[in-house]
């Protein structure tokens, strides 16, 4: 599986499991046009919270397990996004400043499953 099927396997996990934990999507692979050239995976409302959601997926291999570095990929300038996105997607949608979180959650994906 090449990396780009991997980290389409853990977004749609995250999506699901908040799904199923009451959340609202409201945007997949978000695009900031102010300035911030990467994307946020997903989007979510919970109630009165919109959620800016990054997804980093690590997978485990025959001879190496999965490692916990999922938090530390997550760059200053993605750091930077995730703090500029609520303003830049408030400002742009019709969707009124919100209390808004950053998330970042790791997927691992164990050796053998697809």
């Amino acid at each position: 599986m090449d990396k780009k099927s991997l980290g389409n396997l853990g977004e749609s996990a995250v999506e699901r499991y908040l799904t199923e934990h009451g959340c609202f999507i409201v945007e997949k692979n978000y695009h900031a046009t102010q300035g911030y050239r990467d994307e946020i995976d997903l989007i979510a409302c919970d109630g009165s919270c919109i959620l800016f959601v990054e997804v980093k997926t690590r997978r485990e291999s025959a001879n190496k397990p999965a490692d916990f570095s999922a938090p530390f990929a997550v760059t200053a300038q993605k750091r930077n996004g995730l703090s500029a996105a609520p303003g830049c997607f408030c400002s742009i949608t019709a969707v009124t400043r919100a209390t808004s979180r950053g998330l970042m959650l790791p997927v691992y994906r164990r050796r053998g499953k697809r």
